[in-house]
């Protein structure tokens, strides 16, 4: 697998969490409707805190408050996971030449240096040693993966 596809792979995880947990939000609010009004949410009307239903309001704050955070922390891991792709992706654009395609065949295609030799038809250790550089030159840069 590539960097950039794992990366892609995991944001539209994280989103779809994100997804569900609001519709979760709105099922949770359906729980403090009137008895015939499960369709909808009525906020004004008296009837929804009758019986059973004022014990259920503290059982839907709390959860509503869950998916928030949940929700919260979701979206800080989709900006880190964009952040890595736009990393990468920057990366790549400052590369010429071999660096350019021993990098893109890293990242993008997700083969190791020894397919790559073999396809470029380098020698495995010249493949190795230029790999080697090109972290020297970025060592900050590693590719987190989700």
């Amino acid at each position: 697998m590539s960097a950039i596809n794992d990366l892609t792979g995991a944001k539209k995880i994280h989103e779809r969490i994100i997804r569900i947990s609001n519709e979760e939000k709105l099922n949770l609010t359906k729980l403090l409707s009137p008895a015939g009004y499960k369709t909808g949410t009525s906020y004004l009307d008296a009837d929804c805190f009758h019986g059973t239903k004022a014990d259920n309001l503290a059982f839907v704050v709390e959860g509503i408050s869950k998916l928030d955070n949940l929700i919260y922390i979701e979206s800080g891991i989709i900006k880190n996971l964009d952040k890595e792709i736009d990393e990468l992706k920057n990366e790549l654009k400052s590369l010429k030449g071999l660096k350019l395609k021993i990098k893109t065949m890293q990242i993008v295609e997700g083969k190791s240096l020894k397919e790559i030799a073999d396809e470029l038809r380098y020698s495995y250790d010249y493949i190795r040693e230029t790999a080697a550089d090109l972290k020297k030159e970025n060592p900050t840069f590693t590719p987190q993966i989700s």
